[in-house]
């Protein structure tokens, strides 16, 4: 009887690990989204590291969102909760963003941060790679 308990349970945990949405039951899956409609950010890439008020290149690839003119930043954690607010922006590819001293906390000396960039519909999404923000350049690890 037991053996049977264990059997049945793993066979419904493998059923929901494949079927189940991980936003709705908060999985630690990492979010895999459809060549068709995922934005390749470009820039920062992992390792990268931005200084408070200097500007940090965010950089994306346009050519599935051509018909997009405006596309939402938002400056989110490792894990994709974002951090503060969205922001509209040209969909051009780029922008200059300056972080300013809230994204640097002394204590923790380079917080680690990532960019997600969506469209008003959310059809098309991406990420960047992990990148840190410090104080000067050469002030993160």
């Amino acid at each position: 009887m037991k053996k049977i308990f264990i059997v049945l349970l793993i066979l419904e945990m493998l059923v929901l690990s494949v079927y189940a949405d991980a936003e709705t039951f908060k999985f630690p899956l990492k979010k895999m989204y459809s060549t068709l409609t995922h934005i390749e950010v470009t820039y920062p890439y992992d390792g990268e590291i931005c200084a408070i008020n200097q500007p940090c290149s965010i950089i994306w690839v346009t050519n599935l969102i051509k018909n997009y003119p405006t596309v939402w930043v938002q400056i989110v954690w490792p894990d994709g909760t974002p951090t503060a607010g969205s922001y509209p922006l040209t969909n051009n590819g780029q922008y200059n963003w300056v972080p300013d001293a809230s994204f640097w906390d002394e204590s923790v000396r380079c917080k680690e941060y990532r960019v997600k960039v969506y469209t008003n519909d959310n059809k098309f999404k991406g990420m960047s790679g992990r990148f840190k923000v410090g104080q000067t350049l050469g002030h993160c690890p």
